[in-house]
């Protein structure tokens, strides 16, 4: 009876040690993407949002490099769907959760909350 020995699978500690290191790169990989840093606020849309802002949203995305996900309405979407954005019929007084991840976060941000012209009540 013939037994594989799977010690032996590999000639030598060089192609064992090449496929260690790729699996730990990809495990690092998957760890940095859980830390990367994200910017998140709550607020209520200080107008009714239309088109061209959903559409500035997207751009602002683009732009800044950043991921963008707006919820509201009980509904959720990212920067570059613009249709949406536009079926959570946001109007003035409607809660907003605005996150930015990746990318430049402070300047997407800010531009977003202009956009969205938050106000605190």
């Amino acid at each position: 009876m013939y037994m594989y020995n799977t010690a032996n699978a590999f000639d030598n500690d060089k192609e064992i040690d090449m496929m260690n290191e790729s699996v730990l790169k990809k495990v690092d990989m998957n760890r940095r993407k859980d830390m990367m840093l994200s910017l998140s606020c709550i607020g209520f849309a200080g107008e009714i949002i239309g088109f061209r802002q959903c559409a500035a949203i997207g751009k602002i995305a683009e732009e800044t490099g950043s991921s963008i996900h707006i919820a509201a309405s009980g509904q959720s979407a990212k920067a570059d769907s613009i249709l949406g954005l536009l079926k959570m019929h946001i109007s003035v007084g409607t809660f907003v959760v605005l996150t930015v991840k990746h990318g430049d976060l402070q300047e997407a941000f800010r531009r977003c909350r202009e956009i969205l012209k938050f106000k605190d009540k």
